[in-house]
């Protein structure tokens, strides 16, 4: 039944002790806030002085919680940026751009000692018109290999090709 008054307003509710108190700490803050404007200057600068020194450290505070943040997601970026797995494939690259370029060395090498048959080949030619064969002799090498260098020959201009029959015969260009 007492609830039903409350409700309707009937009876005063009373008030419990935490309300009370409640009330008595706003009461003395109105007394304190009347007695700061009668405060002292210099113990009103001390207090600013105070106030502002701590909004400094929160400032500094937040400050560095921000650098802190930047700082890890900097790292955070880096991290995926740079994996492992990403290092391994272009160390991978690079391991078969090297292995590209040895093959490639070999073939210079291969063809630089071929240049040096060519010339063998060319101061025979120089003398007299020759024949595969002939050269192949001369030369102590197969005679496939002497008509394969005496086509590459006569293909950049150096050696020209001329016909007999059956026969075919090799010449210094002039």
């Amino acid at each position: 039944m007492a609830f039903w008054d409350f409700l309707v307003g009937k009876k005063k509710a009373r008030k419990n002790a935490m309300q009370r108190t409640i009330e008595k700490k706003k009461e003395r803050k109105k007394y304190v806030s009347a007695e700061k404007i009668a405060e002292d200057p210099v113990i009103s600068f001390s207090k600013q002085l105070t106030n502002v020194q701590r909004d400094v450290e929160e400032i500094q505070s937040t400050l560095l919680s921000g650098f802190k943040g930047l700082r890890e997601d900097h790292h955070k970026i880096m991290g995926e940026q740079a994996t492992k797995s990403d290092f391994s494939e272009f160390k991978k690259y690079l391991e078969e751009k090297k292995t590209e370029l040895e093959k490639m060395r070999q073939e210079v090498d291969r063809e630089l000692e071929m240049l040096d048959i060519d010339k063998k080949i060319v101061n025979l030619v120089e003398r007299r018109k020759m024949r595969a064969a002939e050269v192949a002799k001369e030369l102590k090498i197969s005679r496939q290999y002497a008509a394969m260098r005496l086509s590459e020959l006569t293909k950049y201009n150096v050696v020209e090709q001329m016909r007999k029959g059956r026969e075919v015969y090799y010449r210094l260009k002039k």
